[in-house]
């Protein structure tokens, strides 16, 4: 359910009550058919969750093993959702323009603090989009 919003809350009385009215004048409303996954996605967690447990863990090992051979440094990844990779010397801002002209999408590491010579990468798209992608940034490096 990325970038679906939506949670809940379990806690007492009082504080239930202040963000319920917190919650009614800054939120609209979550669509039914977000509320329905949010349930299906609750009731089915334990198999989802390691599914998909898995499947990041496989495409953050895909992303260390490429961005690795291309050169550039990180920390692997603890919760394989998004990598952030390192040059010295690279300026992010840049660089992920240059990459967007080439049809990928990734964040600079300034959107995230002093972090020039990093980038971020998200591994939420599909598989072969992440490899099509990992092989662009590796030869915009070069």
């Amino acid at each position: 359910m990325t970038g679906w919003r939506i949670g809940y809350l379990i806690a007492n009385k009082e504080l239930i009550d202040n963000i319920t009215k917190l919650n009614q004048i800054t939120i609209n409303n979550v669509p039914v058919f977000i509320q329905e996954a949010a349930l299906k996605a609750l009731e089915m967690q334990k198999q989802l969750s390691t599914k998909i447990k898995e499947e990041y863990e496989e495409r953050a090992k895909m992303a260390s093993k490429t961005l690795a051979k291309a050169g550039f440094s990180f920390t692997k990844p603890e919760a394989p959702f998004y990598v952030f990779p390192k040059d010295p010397g690279l300026n992010s801002e840049k660089f992920t323009l240059d990459l967007l002209d080439k049809g990928v999408a990734v964040a600079p590491g300034t959107a995230f603090g002093d972090y020039r010579e990093h980038f971020r990468i998200s591994l939420t798209a599909p598989r072969e989009e992440i490899e099509t992608a990992l092989d662009i940034i590796s030869e915009a490096l070069e």
